[in-house]
């Protein structure tokens, strides 16, 4: 158990365009919990040893996530799961990117910790 993250890439629209999906799930079932998928691309590549749960993300990248909400922050659906996409116009899957990243869940009420998941890498 316990919550699972991860950050993939697949066909959009047309052939030159990219999905990216950014998704949790293992979370608290029935919570509405929020859960942040802290994602680095300026220093990725060196989970496990990151600052923040592994991941070593710089303070831009986090307030420039947390200011834009979603794909990076969201909410639990009723089985615990969350899931945004994005489509990046213009350039097609695999876009040469590499990220680090990793989800935490907070309880809606109080803002407390609940649960993080292990960092990754991902290669998009």
């Amino acid at each position: 158990g316990g919550l699972v993250h991860a950050i993939t890439c697949t066909p959009g629209p047309t052939p030159f365009d990219a999905n990216v999906t950014f998704g949790a799930s293992g979370g608290t079932p029935c919570s509405g919990n929020m859960v942040w998928i802290a994602t680095s691309a300026v220093n990725a590549g060196q989970v496990p040893n990151g600052w923040l749960y592994g991941v070593n993300i710089a303070w831009a990248e986090l307030t420039w996530e947390i200011g834009l909400g979603a794909p990076f922050l969201g909410y639990l659906d009723p089985s615990g799961n969350y899931s945004s996409t994005i489509t990046v116009f213009g350039l097609p899957c695999p876009l040469g990117i590499v990220l680090d990243g990793v989800a935490l869940e907070f309880d809606v009420l109080t803002g407390g910790f609940v649960q993080g998941s292990t960092a990754l890498t991902s290669s998009l």
